[in-house]
C-alpha cells in the first residue's frame, strides 16, 4: 500500500500554560461546581438513555431500514461496544435468498469519530475502518451485477452542511468474489487501502484514495485527489499488464466481444480543473495492446493499438492504428494541454471490394474500386478543428455504374460543421455536387455556460444533379434503339435548423423515357417545412394524358398521406418498355393500353409502417384494346375489400402462338379479406382472404364457364367446356377432332401451391375429376381422369375410333376392334423445368383386324423405360396385295405371321438434342416357308423438336425356292400368255445374313445412301426347270438406297451377278438400272449358259454366247396347232436403251424348233420398239433350203404379220422339218 505521510501534531502555541491556569481556577469556584454537578447528573442520565437504545435497539432498527431500502434481507450485527467517540458493531451479513446468490459478509464495523473539535469550530473527524469484508457477486443472464431493485437515479444534490467534516475510510483483507455469466470460475479480486472525504462546502468536497487492488493476475496501484465539483485531480495510477478479455466481461452488455488485449500503465497526471483543463500535467505512459474485439455483424475482428506517452503538458500519439481486416488507419501526432492539437489520421487505401470480407451481410450491390482519405485535428484543446478529405484513389463501380470522381471535403469543430465540397462524377457523364454548413455553436454554449440545444442549430445545405438517362441505364441492359432514357436534372437547398428544417427540392425530366417518338416526361417539388413534408407539383405526362401525385407528411404527428390521379394516361410505352427486356409476341404491341381514369388515396404512420395502420381507397379503369378493365379496392386496419370486373379482353395478342382468337368475354371477382399477417415467416398467407367470382372465356367463339371460389387458403373452381373444333387451334392435326363437352372440377391449398412458386409448384393438396367427350373424323373418344395426392390419373377409351376415317388413305383396310390407354403419374416431376416421366406408368392396348387376320399390340412404360409387344396372326398376304397392288395376281401364299418386340427409354425424352433408344430386341416374319428375323438397336433424335430416326439391324432371312408363286407373279406382265413361260420350277434354299443401317428415317429417308443393306447371300441346290446350278453358290449383296446395287453368287464354274445404279432421268422406265450383269450355267452335263451384259454410254449391250431356249419353257405355236416348248440355242448380241427399252440386234438360233416344228438356222436382225418385235433380213434355213422372212410380232396383242420369200426351197426339206412323211396324212393339221 502507498502511504500517505500523516499530518504532524500542532506545536503548543504561546501562552498556553496561563488558559490552563485560568481554567482551573474556574472549576474551583462554587457555583461552577454545583453547576458541574447538575450537568454531571444530566449527563449520566442521557448517556444512560442512550446507551440502553444503541445497545438494544439500533441494530434491530438498522436491519429493518436497510432491508426496507435494499429490498433484500440485512442483518446488522450486535453493538460490541460504544462511547461517546466510537461504536463497534458485530458480524454484518446480507445473505443469499432464493432467487438472488449474491452475498455480503463483514466481520465487524467501526465508526471511530471526535465531536469536540465542533465546540470549536473545527470539522467534525470520522474514522471508519472495515475489517475482512467479503463480497459474492454473480452475473444475471440480462448482463447486471446486482440483484437490487433498481432505484430512480438520484440527481446531483447541492450539500450544505452546518459542520466541516474530514472522514477516513480503512479497508482490511477485502475479498470479493465475481462470477460472470456463462463463467465456470471465480474472479477474485483483493483489496486494500484507504480514502478519505472531506467537506468544506458544496463547491469543495474532495475525495483522497490510496487503493492496492489484485485482479485478474494484475495489480493495480491508484493514489491521489480530487474535487468532485471541479475535478480538479492530482493522481498517480499503475496498472501491470491486465487482461482486457477478461475484464470487458464484468461489463454488463458490451456490444462488441473482447478477444485479446492488455492495459498497462505508469502515470502521474494533474488536472487543475475542467475549467483550467489547459493547465493539466503528466508523466508517464499508457498502453493499449493487441487488442481485438469482435462484433456480431463482422466477419473480421477489431484490432487497436494505442501507446500515449505523457511528459509535462504534452501527449505523444506512438504506434496508435485501427484496423478491420483490409481497412487500416493510423493516426500520428501529439497533443498539448496548452498549444491544442496536432493529429494527422491516415485512412489507407482501401479496396471497396474486400467490403464484402468484412460484413456479413450480404450486399445489395458490387462494389469495386478504391478510397483513401486524410484526417487533421488541429485547434485548441477546448476547440478542436477537424478538417479531411475523402477521395477515390481508383475509379469507383458501384454495381454497373462506374464512378471516375468521388470527393468530399469537411471542416468541424465546436461551433460548425462545414461541407465544403461533395462531388460525384460518373463516368458516363453528368455531376452531383452539394454543400453546407450546420451551425453548432457548442463552444459558446459551453463558454457562456448554456444549454446545448441540438434542435435550434441552424443548417444551409444546397445540391444539384445532372445525370444522363441512357449513358447509366446501358450497363444494365440494353435498350432498344427506339427506346431511351432523358437527363435528370433536380437542384435543392435545404435552411431553418435541425429541429426546424425549410427546403425545396425541384426534379425535372423532360423526356424521362421516350419510344418510338413518342415521351413521357416528368416534374415535380419536394417542401420541407418543419415538420411538414409536402409533395407538390409531381406530373408524368404522356402524349394522351397524365399522372398527378400529391402527398403530405407531419413529422411530429407521424402521418402521411399520397393521393395518384391519372386521366387518359397512356401505357402503351410501358408496354413497349417491357416488351425490350422480355419478348412479347407483335400483337401485343398493337393493343393501346390506357388508363382513362384513375384515383387512390393512401395514408398511413410514419412510426408504423404495418398494414393496419394503413387506409386506401382506389378505383382504376383501363382500357386495353377492345376490351375494359375496372377495379375498385379498399384498405382499412388490415382489411381488404375489391372488384374487378373484365370485359371483351383479347387474351390471344399475349399468349405466342396461338391460331385462333381467345377473348375474356366477361369476368367478374369479388375480394376481401384480412392482410395481415399475410406473409409469415417469409410465406404467403392467404387463409383470411376470401374470392369468389366467375368468368367466361371465348374459345375460337366457343364458350368456357368457370365458377371460382377461394376460402381458408382453399381454391373451388368449377369448369364447363362447350363444343370447341379442335384444329384450327392445332393447325397440324391431320384428322378432324373436336372437343364436343368437358366438366371440370378441381379444389387444393393455395398456400402451398403459392409458397412453392420459384421452385417445383406443390400442388399435393389438389383434387380434381375431369370428363371429356372428343370426336376424332366423327368417332367418339372418351376421356376419363382425376387428380389426388399429387398423382394424375387418365383412362382414354378408343373402342370406337374408326381408322378408316382417322387415316382414310391407309393401303390396306384395317379396323380398331379394341382399344384403351391407361396412364397415370406423379404431377411434381411432370410440372419442373425438365419433366420427368420417372414416375408415368402407361399401358396400351390396342385389338387391330385386317386381311382377315389380326394385329394386337400392347405397350407398357414404367420408370421410363417402355416396351411394346406386336403380334400379327393370320394375315393373307393376298388380300394386302389386292389393296396395295391391284394389278398383281393373286397368288397361292400361306398366312402370314409376325412377333415384333421393341423396348427403349424416355428418361432423355426432355433434354436438349435427345435421343431415344429403341431396342428391336426380335423382329420375326413368316409366310410360306419364308422367314426373316431381326435385330438391333434404332435412335429417335431430337423427338420433340425436329424428330428424326436413325437404324442399326442385323437380318437373317431364309427363303424356300420352291415356295415362291413364280408362275403367278410373271402372269402380271403385259404379254400374251403363250410368249410367257409354261412352267417356272425353281427349287432351293437361300439364306441372307447382313445388317440394315439406315439414318434420316424421319426426315429424309430416300436420300442417296441414308439406308443400306449388306451382307452374304448363300443359295444351296439351285434349280431352275430342271436345269441343276452347282450346289453351293455364295456371294454378297451390297445395297445402298439411291446408290449402287450389286448382287454377286459364284460357284466353282457357275456365277449369277448383276449390278444396279439409280436412274435420276425423267425418263427412267424404273428407279434402278442394270450397269453389269453376269449369267454362267457351266457345271455338269447339259448345254452350257453364257450371259453377260454391260452398260455402255447410254447403251445396255448384252451378249448372249450360249443360251438353250427350252429352259424358259415356252409354247407360242398352240393358236396354231404346233404343240411343244420352243428351243434352239441362241447366240447373240443386242443393244438396249435403258430409257425406252428399244433394241436392236442380230439374233443367231442354232436348231431352233416348236413341238415338230424344227429348223437347221434362223438368223435376223431384230429390232424392238413399242412393244413390236420385227424380224429383218431374217434367213430361216431349212435343210439345204433357205426362205427370207420379214415379220413382226406384238407381244401385247398377239398380232403376227409375215412374208416369207422362198430363195432355194426343197419340198424335202420341207416335209422334214415338219415331220411330214404323206400329206394325206398331215393334212389334218393344217
Amino acid at each position: 500500500m502507498t502511504n500517505i505521510p500523516p499530518n504532524p501534531p500542532p506545536e503548543p502555541s504561546e501562552g498556553s500554560t496561563s488558559v490552563l491556569q485560568k481554567l482551573y481556577n474556574f472549576i474551583k469556584k462554587p457555583s461552577t461546581l454545583i453547576t458541574g454537578g447538575i450537568l454531571v447528573s444530566l449527563g449520566v442520565a442521557t448517556y444512560g438513555g442512550v446507551s440502553y437504545f444503541v445497545y438494544e435497539k439500533l441494530s434491530p432498527l438498522l436491519s429493518q431500514q436497510l432491508s426496507k431500502a435494499l429490498e433484500r434481507e440485512v442483518r446488522v450485527g450486535e453493538v460490541e461496544s460504544f462511547s461517546l467517540n466510537h461504536i463497534r458493531i458485530g458480524e454484518t451479513s446480507i445473505p443469499t435468498t432464493e432467487n438472488d446468490p449474491d452475498r455480503l459478509d463483514l466481520n465487524g464495523l467501526k465508526v471511530k469519530f471526535n465531536p469536540l473539535p465542533l465546540l470549536i469550530g473545527q470539522p467534525l473527524d470520522i474514522n471508519i475502518t472495515i475489517d475482512d469484508p467479503n463480497l459474492y457477486v454473480e452475473q444475471n443472464p440480462s448482463g447486471k451485477w446486482l440483484g437490487f431493485q433498481e432505484r430512480e437515479q438520484i440527481e446531483d444534490i447541492e450539500l450544505d452542511l452546518p459542520i466541516d467534516i474530514d472522514a477516513d475510510i480503512e479497508l482490511n483483507n477485502a475479498n470479493i468474489a465475481l462470477l460472470p455469466n456463462g463463467f465456470k470460475e471465480l474472479i477474485k479480486v483483493d483489496a486494500d487501502g484507504t480514502a478519505g472525504y472531506r467537506y468544506r462546502s458544496n463547491e469543495e468536497q474532495e475525495i483522497n484514495y490510496d487503493l492496492d487492488v489484485s485482479l485478474l493476475n494484475s495489480s493495480i496501484a491508484v493514489q491521489g485527489e480530487t474535487n468532485i465539483k471541479s475535478f480538479q485531480t492530482q493522481a498517480e495510477l499503475m496498472i501491470s499488464q491486465l487482461a482486457l478479455p477478461e475484464l470487458a466481461a464484468l461489463i454488463p452488455n458490451l456490444p462488441v466481444t473482447l478477444k485479446s488485449g492488455l492495459v498497462e500503465s505508469n502515470l502521474n497526471i494533474n488536472v487543475p480543473s475542467l475549467e483550467e483543463i489547459e493547465g493539466t500535467e503528466g508523466n508517464g505512459n499508457f498502453q493499449l495492446s493487441n487488442v481485438q474485439a469482435g462484433l456480431e455483424a463482422l466477419k473480421v475482428p477489431i484490432k487497436l493499438d494505442l501507446a500515449l506517452d505523457f511528459n509535462n503538458k504534452t501527449v505523444q500519439f506512438n504506434e496508435t492504428r485501427f484496423s478491420l481486416g483490409e481497412f487500416v488507419t493510423d493516426i500520428k501526432g501529439s497533443l498539448n494541454w496548452q498549444d491544442g492539437y496536432n493529429i494527422d489520421v491516415d485512412i489507407n487505401p482501401f479496396l471497396l471490394k474486400n467490403v464484402s470480407n468484412i460484413l456479413k451481410i450480404e450486399l445489395p450491390v458490387r462494389l469495386a474500386g478504391e478510397v483513401e482519405g486524410k484526417i487533421k485535428v488541429t485547434g485548441e484543446i477546448k476547440n478542436p478543428v477537424i478538417a479531411g478529405t475523402i477521395n477515390n484513389s481508383k475509379p469507383l463501380l458501384i454495381e454497373k455504374t462506374r464512378i471516375e470522381d468521388l470527393k468530399t471535403v469537411f471542416q468541424a469543430n465546436l461551433n460548425q460543421i462545414n461541407l465544403k465540397e461533395f462531388q460525384v462524377k460518373p463516368t458516363a457523364g453528368g455531376n452531383i455536387t452539394a454543400t453546407g454548413k450546420v451551425e453548432l455553436g457548442i463552444l459558446k454554449a459551453l463558454e457562456e455556460n448554456k444549454e446545448i440545444n441540438w434542435q435550434k442549430m441552424p443548417i444551409a445545405l444546397g445540391f444539384e444533379a445532372n445525370v444522363p438517362g441512357d449513358e447509366l441505364a446501358q450497363p444494365y441492359y440494353q435498350s432498344p434503339q427506339n427506346v431511351s432514357i432523358g437527363t435528370l436534372t433536380a437542384q435543392g437547398k435545404i435552411g431553418g435548423t435541425l429541429g426546424d428544417p425549410k427546403g425545396k427540392i425541384e426534379w425535372s425530366a423532360p423526356g424521362v423515357i421516350r419510344v418510338s417518338g413518342e415521351n413521357i416526361s416528368g416534374r415535380g417539388s419536394i417542401l420541407l417545412g418543419g415538420k411538414d413534408i409536402l409533395i407538390r407539383d409531381t406530373v408524368l405526362t404522356s402524349d394522351e394524358g397524365n399522372l398527378t401525385v400529391r402527398g403530405l407528411g407531419n413529422l411530429e404527428k407521424k402521418e402521411w398521406q399520397t393521393q395518384i390521379a391519372a386521366n387518359q394516361f397512356s401505357l402503351d410505352l410501358f408496354v413497349e418498355l417491357a416488351c425490350s427486356f422480355i419478348t412479347c409476341p407483335q400483337e401485343v404491341l398493337t393493343q393501346a393500353v390506357t388508363l382513362t381514369d384513375g384515383n387512390i388515396k393512401i395514408a398511413g404512420k410514419l412510426d408504423d409502417f404495418s398494414l393496419e395502420s394503413l387506409q386506401s381507397q382506389g378505383n382504376l379503369r383501363l382500357q386495353v384494346g377492345q376490351g375494359a378493365i375496372a377495379l375498385e379496392t379498399a384498405l382499412s386496419q388490415g382489411n381488404i375489400t375489391g372488384t374487378a370486373t373484365v370485359s371483351n379482353l383479347p387474351v390471344d395478342p399475349y399468349i405466342p402462338n396461338l391460331t385462333v382468337p381467345v377473348q375474356l368475354n366477361r369476368s367478374n371477382f369479388n375480394l376481401s379479406g384480412s392482410l395481415t399477417n399475410i406473409f409469415q415467416e417469409g410465406q404467403l398467407n392467404i387463409n383470411r382472404l376470401n374470392v369468389n367470382g366467375n368468368a367466361q372465356l371465348l374459345v375460337d367463339g366457343s364458350p368456357i364457364n368457370a365458377n371460382i371460389e377461394v376460402g381458408n387458403g382453399i381454391l373451388t373452381t368449377i369448369a364447363e367446356v362447350g363444343t370447341i373444333n379442335l384444329n384450327p387451334i392445332i393447325p397440324n392435326l391431320p384428322v378432324q377432332s373436336t372437343l364436343v363437352s368437358s366438366d371440370l372440377v378441381l379444389t387444393g391449398n393455395l398456400n402451398s401451391l403459392l409458397s412453392s412458386l420459384g421452385n417445383t409448384p406443390d400442388i399435393s393438396s389438389f383434387r380434381g375429376n375431369a370428363e371429356a367427350q372428343l370426336t376424332v373424323e366423327g368417332s367418339p373418344i372418351q376421356v376419363v381422369g382425376n387428380l389426388g395426392s399429387g398423382q394424375v390419373r387418365g383412362v382414354v377409351d378408343l373402342s370406337r375410333l374408326s381408322l378408316d376415317r382417322v387415316v382414310p388413305n391407309l393401303p390396306v383396310n384395317v379396323q380398331l376392334v379394341d382399344g384403351q390407354a391407361v396412364v397415370s403419374s406423379n404431377v411434381q416431376p411432370l410440372l419442373s423445368a425438365t419433366p420427368d416421366l420417372s414416375t408415368a406408368q402407361a399401358r396400351v392396348n390396342l385389338q387391330l383386324a385386317t386381311a382377315n387376320g389380326t394385329i394386337n399390340t400392347l405397350t407398357r412404360l414404367q420408370n421410363n423405360q417402355w416396351t411394346s409387344q406386336i403380334t400379327a396372326s393370320n394375315l393373307n398376304p393376298n388380300l394386302i396385295l389386292s389393296q396395295i397392288a391391284p394389278q398383281v395376281p393373286q397368288t397361292d401364299i400361306d398366312d402370314l405371321n409376325a412377333q415384333i418386340s421393341l423396348s427403349g427409354s424416355l428418361a432423355s425424352l426432355f433434354e436438349e438434342n435427345a435421343i431415344l433408344p429403341i431396342n428391336a430386341n426380335n423382329i420375326s416374319i413368316e409366310a410360306d416357308g419364308q422367314r426373316l428375323n431381326a435385330r438391333g438397336n434404332l435412335f429417335i433424335t431430337n423427338p420433340l423438336t425436329n424428330p428424326d430416326a436413325r437404324a442399326n439391324l442385323s437380318v437373317e432371312a431364309t427363303s424356300t425356292l420352291d415356295d415362291l408363286p413364280l408362275i403367278q407373279l410373271i402372269s402380271a406382265l403385259p404379254v400374251r400368255r403363250d410368249f410367257l413361260p409354261e412352267e417356272l420350277q425353281l427349287q432351293g434354299v437361300g439364306s441372307f445374313n447382313g445388317t440394315l443401317v439406315g439414318q434420316n428415317l424421319l426426315t429424309a429417308p430416300t436420300v442417296p445412301g441414308n439406308i443400306r443393306l449388306t451382307g452374304d447371300v448363300t443359295v444351296r441346290n439351285l434349280v431352275f426347270n430342271d436345269r441343276a446350278f452347282e450346289p453351293l453358290l455364295t456371294g454378297q449383296l451390297n445395297a445402298t438406297l439411291g446408290e449402287t446395287i450389286a448382287l454377286n453368287l459364284r460357284g466353282n464354274e457357275d456365277v449369277i451377278a448383276a449390278t444396279l445404279q439409280p436412274c435420276t432421268r425423267q425418263d427412267c422406265p424404273a428407279p434402278y438400272l442394270p450397269v453389269a450383269f453376269e449369267l454362267r450355267q457351266q457345271a455338269g452335263d447339259q448345254a452350257p449358259i453364257a450371259v453377260t451384259g454391260r452398260l455402255e454410254g447410254e447403251e445396255l449391250v448384252a451378249r448372249i454366247e450360249q443360251f438353250p431356249l427350252d429352259i424358259f419353257r415356252i409354247a407360242p405355236g398352240g393358236d396354231f396347232g404346233i404343240p411343244g416348248f420352243l428351243s434352239g440355242e441362241v447366240q447373240t448380241e443386242i443393244v438396249i436403251n435403258p430409257y425406252t427399252l428399244e433394241g436392236r440386234g442380230r439374233l443367231v438360233i442354232d436348231r431352233p424348233s416348236i413341238g415338230f416344228v424344227e429348223a437347221t438356222q434362223l438368223t435376223a436382225d431384230v429390232i424392238y420398239r413399242d412393244n413390236i418385235a420385227r424380224l429383218q433380213n431374217a434367213t430361216l434355213k431349212l435343210g439345204q433350203s433357205l426362205y427370207a422372212v420379214q415379220g413382226s410380232l406384238n407381244l401385247e396383242s398377239g398380232d403376227l404379220t409375215g412374208q416369207l420369200n422362198i430363195d432355194e426351197g426343197r419340198l424335202q426339206d420341207l416335209f422334214i422339218a415338219l415331220k411330214l412323211s404323206t400329206w394325206s396324212g398331215n393334212r389334218n393339221r393344217y
